[in-house]
């Protein structure tokens, strides 16, 4: 609904010749009152406690809140995940354009080649 306001606003500014006439056409939809959503919570809310609290309502509700807290109590696993793959993939782009640059220059690969790849030679 949020989103439909903001757009409508945008178009009365941009063309004020036609403003407040689609303003009417929300009043008469059915989303503006909000019952569905609420009785979707409702019952998303009921889903949730029968699953994972029991039954309680009110523990369900508090689960389901954003948590507000320290920044440093944060979950650092999608960080890591991050900087994991990054380091891979930028050994992986190493490892691959040293094995084309070689067959270009030479002919020959200079890593593909080796009994053991440098790369494992320095991480043992």
């Amino acid at each position: 609904y949020t989103g439909f306001i903001k757009i409508i606003k945008k178009h009365d500014k941009t063309v004020p010749e036609f403003k407040k006439q689609l303003t009417h056409v929300l009043d008469d939809c059915e989303f503006k009152h909000g019952k569905e959503i609420e009785d979707l919570n409702n019952r998303m809310e009921k889903v949730y406690a029968d699953w994972f609290c029991f039954g309680d309502l009110r523990e369900a509700r508090s689960k389901m809140l954003p948590k507000q807290g320290d920044i440093l109590e944060m979950d650092w696993t999608q960080l890591r995940l991050g900087y994991r793959l990054g380091m891979a993939a930028v050994l992986t782009v190493w490892v691959c354009w040293d094995c084309v640059w070689g067959m270009v220059r030479d002919g020959n690969s200079t890593i593909g080649g080796r009994e053991a790849f440098p790369v494992f030679r320095f991480s043992g």
